[in-house]
């Protein structure tokens, strides 16, 4: 995934935003506004140009309503900071 240019503390925002899709109940919840994660990750954030959640959003990128379930909550976290991560 390509930089986005977010800052940590978005970045934050929009991996508690995908993680809480997680419908398990025996997950801790993460720090972080779900609300405004969601916005960003919507908004300004442009993330749903290129990747779809739970139906919306675009095809380029790959889907991740189920991301919560496969990475944790440090590897989403790099993936929208760090240019260098895969």
């Amino acid at each position: 995934m390509p930089a986005n240019g977010l800052a940590e503390t978005d970045a934050w925002k929009v991996a508690a935003y995908i993680r809480s899709l997680r419908g398990t109940a025996i997950d801790a919840p993460s720090k972080g506004d779900v609300a405004h994660g969601e916005q960003i990750f919507w908004g300004r954030g442009h993330c749903g140009d290129c990747h779809m959640l739970r139906g919306r959003g675009g095809l380029l990128g790959p889907d991740l309503s189920n991301l919560a379930d496969r990475r944790k909550l440090y590897s989403i976290r790099d993936a929208l900071t760090k240019p260098e991560h895969r």
